[in-house]
């Protein structure tokens, strides 16, 4: 008999298995304006975050409790850099750890002129793996042993086509704040997240996608918002968390939620970078994390991965 961790982490291989041969290509760019001016300020239990904030001339967007630090996102409302700002932050004796809400993209947010996520399959347009794909990392053979069933995978994202008739349970939108995370239409991730949910039920048929909207729908985010998708996700049910994003360098309210998860028994995947570098990028680089890279159809290492 198989423990259920094992079997959660035979699934997350899988279905990582085939994101790699299918998703995973160079990422553009991050956009300037999104988590653009904004920090991440740890209020001590005797501060006022709201008296800190005016002191700094900044505004409070909002609150997540990191394990009993409060942490609260912040927009710069003054003309100083950032920078400057975050200086000044830090030597506030209300305050603790201080960083920037660090912006990155989901993998393949290319859009119109690009690899289009409606490519991403190899040219179908379903999201759906083609069999060639399924046997080549021998899904049949596991699923022998697992089909997903009692699997609930987190799919950190666009959103979902919630008419797409997908095994979904409810998630929850952190880009409109509300309990509908629909994929937004008419950007250049639109469907995104469809196609990743698609691909991972190809693999894990029996399985359920929790859709948690984190990227707007042209494919940017920002540590704050991923960290609150990981605590929805841990709190609500997720076996598997997929996480299809990067960072140049570690964000520690992201490492906290990710040392969380996976101290609840939940295994988390993520894309090991898109700069061709050879070097695992934050998340991936995390010990708690399954650090995935790219290959070709050949089954040879993406020269941008």
């Amino acid at each position: 008999m198989f423990e259920r961790r094992t079997i959660t982490k035979l699934v997350s291989l899988l279905v990582i298995s085939l994101l790699v041969i299918s998703v995973m290509g160079p990422s553009p760019s991050v956009h300037a304006d999104v988590g653009d001016d904004e920090l991440i300020v740890e209020v001590i239990p005797r501060g006022d975050a709201y008296a800190v904030a005016a002191r700094h001339n900044l505004q409070v967007l909002s609150y997540l409790n990191d394990n009993g630090h409060r942490m609260y996102l912040m927009r710069n409302l003054s003309s100083q850099p950032i920078m400057q700002v975050m200086d000044q932050v830090k030597r506030d004796s209300d305050v603790g750890q201080v960083e920037l809400n660090e912006s990155t993209t989901v993998a393949e947010a290319d859009g119109p002129g690009g690899r289009s996520v409606g490519n991403i399959d190899g040219g179908c347009g379903t999201g759906t793996a083609d069999q060639g794909a399924i046997t080549r990392i021998r899904a049949p053979d596991a699923w022998s042993i697992s089909t997903g069933a009692g699997v609930i995978v987190a799919v950190i994202d666009t959103g979902i086509d919630l008419s797409a008739g997908l095994n979904i349970v409810p998630g929850y939108d952190f880009i409109d704040r509300d309990s509908n995370p629909s994929d937004v239409p008419g950007g250049q991730a639109s469907g995104h997240g469809t196609a990743v949910a698609s691909l991972i039920l190809s693999v894990a048929p029996d399985a359920q996608i929790m859709p948690i909207r984190a990227f707007d729908q042209n494919g940017y985010s920002a540590a704050f918002q991923l960290a609150e998708a990981i605590d929805y996700a841990r709190w609500h049910g997720a076996s598997v968390i997929n996480m299809s994003f990067s960072f140049s360098q570690e964000v520690n309210l992201v490492s906290n939620f990710i040392n969380y998860a996976y101290g609840q028994g939940i295994t988390l995947v993520a894309a090991a970078g898109n700069d061709g570098s050879g070097q695992a990028r934050f998340p991936a680089l995390e010990s708690e994390v399954l650090s995935i890279a790219a290959v070709d159809s050949r089954d040879i290492k993406a020269d941008f991965s």
